[in-house]
């Protein structure tokens, strides 16, 4: 399903994420787990930031994936709003322990997907020994690097959806062509057209190729560019990883009438997808 709608270390305002916030809330807490012990795993310990609704729940919950420049204030505006939207929302940290503090935007191979992928499945296993977090009913959403790992995720042979993980998000990822189209899970990709770091085009292709186009929704937004949907205050020109190992030059600038319209799709994914 295709859809059309009109119309990072960075610095960020505060702007309006603030919104639907409920005034009952948990503070912010920072946990820790290991990565999914498995083939291929550098077997390190995680750290991550947890929010969660108020009451004893349980709740379903929502894994965060951040982009090439570690947790950034974006990251915890959604994390906010996914928990007030009655979710568990756990912001994993794939960088810090791994000794990339400071993001790995100029070579973003340094953290691959593969690894990433494991970090949600140890997330998943440290939220299946809380109370407070139903077990099979849990989704991820992850921007640009984590967004490229969640098209490595739904797919059949990364396993997530054996371990409770029901559907997943991907806001501006690159996504992969001729390889890695066979998603188990229901997938929205969100998308500018503009954006000159990972091209629309290769999401366009994955999901007319995907094995199961059923389940893949798509969203390009005609003028929006990289991190539309981010509190960016101005307009940033960065530079980071492209495909080929060039690092180029790009565009970031928010857009609030796609990131209002992929709040509300988003929130709309998971309730459908993982429920209230």
């Amino acid at each position: 399903m295709s859809s059309h709608v009109g119309k990072w270390r960075l610095c960020f305002g505060a702007i309006a994420f603030a919104a639907l916030l409920p005034a009952e809330v948990h503070a912010q807490t920072e946990v820790s787990f290991p990565t999914a012990r498995w083939s291929g795993s550098d077997n390190v310990m995680l750290k991550a930031e947890l929010h969660r609704p108020s009451g004893p729940g349980p709740f379903p919950s929502v894994i965060l994936l951040h982009g090439c420049g570690g947790i950034v204030a974006g990251d915890r505006g959604w994390a906010k709003l996914i928990s007030a939207w009655g979710y568990v929302a756990l912001a994993i940290d794939s960088y810090s322990t791994r000794g990339y503090p400071k993001g790995t935007c100029e070579n973003t191979r340094m953290v691959s997907g593969s690894l990433r992928s494991g970090d949600v499945v140890g997330a998943k296993f440290w939220l299946d020994a809380q109370p407070y977090a139903v077990r099979d009913r849990a989704s991820v959403v992850g921007w640009s690097h984590g967004g490229g790992t969640v098209m490595i995720g739904v797919n059949e042979q990364a396993h997530w959806y054996k371990y409770g993980i029901r559907s997943a998000v991907a806001f501006y990822p690159q996504c992969p062509n001729g390889i890695d189209n066979r998603p188990i899970l229901p997938t929205l990709i969100l998308i500018g057209e503009k954006d000159s770091w990972v091209p629309a085009s290769r999401c366009r292709t994955w999901a007319a190729e995907a094995a199961r186009p059923d389940l893949v929704t798509t969203v390009f937004y005609p003028n929006a560019y990289h991190a539309f949907d981010q509190p960016l205050q101005k307009t940033i020109f960065m530079q980071g990883w492209t495909e080929g190992g060039v690092v180029k030059t790009h565009r970031l600038e928010a857009d609030r009438e796609a990131r209002q319209d992929a709040q509300q799709r988003v929130r709309g994914f998971l309730l459908r997808t993982i429920g209230p």
